[in-house]
């Protein structure tokens, strides 16, 4: 076994920016928002800035440290990445967190590892002080988290393995998303674009459609499987499905729960996140499990005379355009975007007679199959990456 030291001890947390007159004012440097740390582990720039308008008010970081998201929902949700930049400064969001290898004892990428793993993301979710919507990851959960120390070639060795199996696990969510694209395109021939509605399609709006648009539930939720009934939350809501790996479970009462239970047919929405992108992300419910719903999610139930069938409203509100609409009903909170309720039930859409979304209900059907196991073998991927993590950090890979 490896000797377990404190992370601030082979580390920097939140090292400071570049020192004073390193840098001059019209340098240009590498801009990462919330937006630019993705759920997967992967960055982007999204933009440069002169070093003068980043200087004072956000994050510095440089290539090799690793950027935590500390606030809710960003945290659970697994925004944490490996920074890659072409300046020598770089400068993100006040709301990430930044860990800086230091004296060579610290591969970035073993760390990068071992601050993905659902455990760290616990107990991390545990430790977060503040109000409900704002809470984050305090820094002292990062000074005093312990980490397995092997020597320097042998975390380089595991990083590498974990690379392998991430890579492979990539592979498959593309091959998820190639399919997405064949069903857009299906959409469009069917029906046309949702927003410029060349085909004429009568008008409804959601809250018009749906039987209620409700809020889940915010109580805490635990790896329990005992503790009551499973609780959906925004890592479940994957490619139009519900996905079930990685649940959390809360006893309510029979009051709350006859008013969170999910139906086949619902339709839940992605409330909040710190990647507009995900906002107004939507599942199906195509299941008879028990289940309830959190908090960051919104569930619409369509009514019994709906002139919009579930399958066909997911894809419309899928689709490119649409996403530009559904953006433009966001509103910003400290690095989150949110949508309300009210703002889904505005929501226009064309309706199509019941009989073609019917038709497009069967199609999409028929390729449900090879969804369904791109899905599994996608979690599949997922769950060898956490074995392997798990087998790596306990010394036993």
């Amino acid at each position: 076994m490896s000797e377990t030291v404190q992370l601030a001890d082979v580390a920097k947390i939140n090292p400071k920016g570049p020192p004073r007159g390193e840098l001059h004012a019209d340098e240009v440097c590498d801009f990462v928002p919330m937006a630019g740390v993705h759920e997967d582990g992967t960055m982007e720039v999204l933009e440069q800035r002169p070093y003068h308008k980043v200087a004072k008010g956000y994050t510095p970081f440089r290539s090799g440290d690793v950027l935590l998201a500390k606030i809710t929902p960003c945290f659970e949700n697994g925004k944490i990445s490996l920074a890659r930049t072409s300046t020598e400064y770089a400068f993100g969001s006040t709301e990430f967190h930044v860990i800086r290898p230091m004296n060579g004892d610290l591969d970035s990428r073993y760390l990068y590892y071992f601050l993905r793993q659902g455990r760290i993301r616990t107990d991390g979710e545990n430790q977060m002080t503040g109000s409900a919507g704002q809470k984050r990851v305090p820094r002292s959960f990062l000074d005093q988290l312990k980490i397995p120390l092997p020597d320097i070639e042998e975390q380089r060795r595991i990083a590498a393995i974990l690379d392998k199996a991430d890579g492979i696990r990539r592979k498959r969510e593309q091959a998820l998303k190639m399919t997405d694209r064949l069903l857009q395109s299906a959409f469009l021939e069917m029906f046309g674009d949702p927003v410029s509605n060349l085909k004429g399609w009568p008008v409804v709006g959601l809250g018009d459609c749906a039987e209620e648009v409700r809020y889940g539930t915010s109580v805490k939720c635990t790896d329990d499987s005992s503790n009551g009934l499973p609780v959906l939350r925004i890592p479940n809501v994957v490619g139009g499905e519900v996905i079930w790996d990685d649940l959390k479970f809360a006893s309510l009462s029979k009051k709350e729960i006859g008013r969170l239970h999910m139906r086949r047919g619902d339709i839940i929405f992605v409330r909040t996140n710190g990647n507009p992108e995900y906002i107004a992300r939507c599942a199906v419910y195509d299941s008879e499990k028990e289940a309830l719903f959190a908090s960051y999610l919104i569930r619409a139930r369509l009514s019994a005379q709906s002139n919009l069938m579930p399958r066909y409203l997911w894809m419309a509100l899928s689709m490119p355009s649409y996403r530009r609409v559904l953006l433009r009903e966001t509103k910003t909170t400290a690095g989150n975007y949110n949508i309300s309720g009210s703002g889904l039930k505005s929501l226009k859409i064309p309706a199509p007679p019941l009989s073609e979304q019917q038709e497009f209900e069967k199609f999409y059907r028929r390729l449900s199959n090879g969804i369904a196991n791109m899905a599994e073998n996608l979690g599949d991927a997922e769950n060898l990456l956490g074995s392997l993590s798990q087998r790596a950090f306990r010394g036993e890979l």
